[in-house]
């Protein structure tokens, strides 16, 4: 397949349109074409059908990439107490004499646990636009405790996007576009 609608399944429009914007870009470095689904049958109302297969068939697309976030790694972490001391000073007096009187206070701030994320599995599914029919699937596994890279949620989306257009190439699913 050389042309691609890329749709990531998610709930919210804007992480949708970043995902498929960025999937556009991966896909045109590695020398794929995907088109985004949000783009291409903006999300403003419910389409049929032969609407779909219409616009599909328009923009000459062979097959959908459809990525979803498919699971979530989590451990449970302590936190230990943590205290604070503050306090404050007055001196008063001249050059023979100086008195000193001063408070502080210790607070202590009680320890815990905390839920934190540690890994992401993201699913991909490649369907044949003439079928429907999956034709091909993927995973990408992201352990966020590996890496410092993974501060940024652009640069996991970036990742996965790259190792399934890659996973794609490899298992010939995907087939660069002819250069002119």
């Amino acid at each position: 397949m050389k042309k691609f609608l890329f749709v990531m399944n998610t709930s919210r429009l804007d992480q949708q349109q970043e995902v498929e914007s960025r999937a556009v870009d991966e896909f045109a470095s590695l020398g794929l074409v995907a088109l985004p689904y949000s783009k291409t049958l903006p999300p403003v109302r419910e389409y049929t059908q032969d609407e779909v297969r219409s616009v599909v068939r328009d923009a000459e697309i062979e097959g959908y990439v459809e990525l979803s976030l498919d699971g979530v790694a989590s451990a449970n972490i302590q936190l230990p107490a943590v205290s604070e001391t503050s306090g404050s000073a007055r001196i008063s007096g001249d050059a023979n004499y100086a008195t000193a009187r001063g408070k502080s206070t210790t607070v202590t701030y009680g320890g815990g646990s905390q839920n934190v994320v540690t890994g992401l599995t993201w699913r991909a599914a490649v369907l044949s636009a003439e079928t429907g029919k999956v034709v091909w699937r993927g995973e990408v596994i992201i352990d966020l405790t590996r890496s410092s890279g993974y501060t940024q949620v652009g640069n996991v989306y970036d990742k996965v996007i790259s190792e399934i257009a890659e996973k794609m190439q490899e298992d010939g699913i995907a087939v660069q576009k002819p250069r002119r």
